[in-house]
């Protein structure tokens, strides 16, 4: 990163003094930045983050701007790997609340109704993160931004480490909400604007279901072995200080600046092939409100989709081990193994259908969509039908695992193709705030029902 900087550093003088020997004698009008027309070239970096990018000079702020190839860059693939670290994490940590759900639950002496409060708290982070994600990407850039997400990640596992009271376990909640919220929407938009966006979606979505399916085998493991269920936070927040200190290095030129600029560059502001700000980078522009992203019907389709896609993923994911513990009397090995067969099927399925939506349904992920929901459909009519035959019970599990799996990338990327460009980057970040909250929400009302309606203990 150092590299690239001291090089675009290096550029930037040989195109002012270029232009001060080209423009000699003219009005100083014409050295307006805002009237710049030469074309920017793309220029290769050396070492081990090479990458191609081109400098931008925009409102007295440098910019830059780096290839959108993945295939192009060695420092995009370590950014892409950060990334999937982060949602490995994130899949963890969202588990482990499942994973841990029995041995709290004895601790503390709370039933699923209470304990369901850290999921309905968890939320509320989640929405409010999420809302405020353009105005915090417009404050601190996507480098800012997924920062603070890890951040607040790594104090939730610090909280629940020292094992406070309950009350203040459940106000912790929040802070794991903010980090998945903030996580979401920056990495969501970071990644869906890249080149083969359906693959490499999928691939970094496949990594949140992977550390799903880790956590029950790796919890209760452990905690078999002697480990406190506290203390299995503890592992997850040292995992997390190694995704900060990469993204405080590979996040660096993520500014807010560059943010601000592609937002208008997306609205059709600016020379999409010289990359050059003219005219039409004006202070004066309508800001875009979140009311009015609201509004948009087709924000508020993608967002109901996803608030009950994700709701229906992440209950079933949490509360399938207590139904097999409580309900069936099953032992807690089996549980684990019931729920990461779950998560195994879903990553599959996130990459495996990634890539067939890429090949078969590019610019027709639609079809595809309704063809993974009736998978899923069919996968919860097994379920219910052969509740009393354990393997095919199991077998309809994995299937709607599988089938799950894609649908929250491949509906970011018809929402980002469908969106107009103004909303593109506002938008996806409130579509997926109020569809993660989903995961809360239906998560919740389950731990609800299954108290007090349900039956069963």
């Amino acid at each position: 990163t150092h590299c690239i900087s001291s090089a675009a550093s290096d550029v930037y003088k040989r195109q002012n003094s270029s232009r001060e020997a080209n423009n000699n004698g003219q009005d100083d009008e014409d050295d307006d930045e805002f009237k710049e027309n030469d074309y920017i070239p793309f220029i290769r970096s050396s070492g081990i983050l090479g990458t191609e990018y081109r400098v931008i000079h925009w409102q007295g702020h440098q910019i830059i701007e780096e290839t959108d190839d993945v295939t192009k860059s060695w420092k995009l693939r370590f950014q892409l790997l950060n990334a999937f670290l982060a949602f490995t994490v994130l899949g963890l940590a969202d588990q482990t609340l499942g994973s841990v759900m029995h041995y709290i639950m004895e601790e503390y002496k709370v039933d699923r109704a209470q304990f369901s409060a850290l999921f309905l708290v968890q939320a509320f982070g989640y929405i409010g993160s999420s809302f405020t994600m353009n105005f915090m990407n417009s404050r601190l850039g996507v480098y800012g931004t997924f920062n603070v997400s890890l951040v607040a990640g790594i104090t939730y596992c610090i909280l629940f480490f020292l094992k406070p009271p309950f009350v203040l376990l459940v106000f912790n909640a929040l802070f794991c909400g903010v980090s998945a919220g903030l996580q979401d929407s920056s990495l969501n938009l970071f990644v869906g604007n890249l080149k083969y966006s359906n693959q490499i979606l999928g691939l970094m979505h496949a990594c949140y279901g992977l550390g799903c399916f880790i956590s029950p085998l790796l919890a209760t493991y452990l905690i078999h072995k002697g480990l406190k269920w506290n203390q299995y936070f503890l592992l997850i927040c040292c995992v997390l200080i190694v995704a900060l200190g990469m993204s405080v290095i590979l996040f660096k030129n993520e500014t807010q600046y560059k943010f601000k600029y592609s937002e208008i560059k997306n609205s059709g502001d600016v020379d999409a092939d010289s990359g050059l700000a003219g005219d039409a980078f004006s202070a004066d522009d309508e800001e875009l409100t979140t009311f009015k992203c609201i509004s948009n019907k087709y924000i508020q389709f993608f967002a109901f989709v996803l608030f009950v896609y994700i709701g229906s993923e992440f209950a079933l994911g949490s509360w399938i081990y207590n139904y097999y513990i409580t309900i069936k009397n099953r032992t807690d090995t089996v549980a684990s193994y019931v729920t990461s067969t779950y998560w195994l099927f879903m990553t599959g399925g996130r990459v495996v259908l990634a890539f067939i939506t890429g090949k078969y349904f590019e610019d027709r992920e639609y079809k595809a969509i309704v063809l993974y929901c009736g998978g899923v459909s069919i996968g919860c009519l097994g379920f219910t039908i052969f509740h009393e035959f354990f393997i095919l019970q199991i077998m309809s599990v994995s299937f709607v695992g599988f089938c799950v799996g894609p649908i929250f990338a491949t509906t970011i990327i018809i929402a980002i193709k469908t969106l107009p460009k103004k909303y593109s980057n506002m938008g996806v970040g409130i579509i997926a705030g109020i569809g993660g909250s989903g995961a809360a929400v239906v998560s919740s009302l389950i731990g609800w029902i299954s108290e007090n309606i349900g039956g069963g203990k």
